[in-house]
């Protein structure tokens, strides 16, 4: 993607490649084109979970998804756990609204913009072979609908 996001015109510093490995650095933002694979996407949705889940304090924040915060973190995992069978569903045990665990994710993100002064960190997201993005309670699923309450 980047060859050809360069071939068009787009300036090399605008393309940025996403690496869940990079720990330190700025939030990635702006007027770029972020690249970002599946794999990327996916460990980096489980290591926010897992970050958010086994610690006390505030974890570090998400390169790619600075807005999602500890709480939002620890209430999509526990989408992720329930549709897998290994937990129950505390969030549709809260409410009376949602039935399914994707009815539960789809509420759950949207509701993390209700009455937030978020600013977009991105324009526009592409998600490269999302004919196969297929379940929502998944990682990669949970990471294109966070990708999706950080754009425009």
């Amino acid at each position: 993607w980047r060859e050809h996001l360069l071939a068009a015109g787009v300036g090399p510093d605008r393309v940025v490649a996403f690496s869940p490995n990079k720990k330190r650095g700025a939030a990635v933002a702006g007027h770029v084109y972020v690249l970002v694979t599946k794999s990327a996407l996916m460990v980096e949705v489980k290591s926010l979970m897992d970050r958010c889940a086994n610690t006390a304090k505030d974890p570090l924040r998400s390169r790619l998804f600075p807005y999602a915060s500890p709480a939002l973190m620890r209430t999509l995992r526990n989408q992720y756990k329930s549709a897998k069978g290994d937990a129950e569903n505390t969030y549709r045990r809260r409410h009376d609204g949602p039935r399914t665990n994707f009815d539960c994710v789809t509420e759950i993100v949207a509701g993390a913009l209700r009455g937030r002064g978020m600013r977009s960190r991105f324009r526009t997201v592409l998600v490269d072979e999302a004919h196969f993005l297929k379940n929502l309670t998944s990682f990669w699923g949970i990471g294109a609908a966070l990708l999706g309450i950080h754009s425009h």
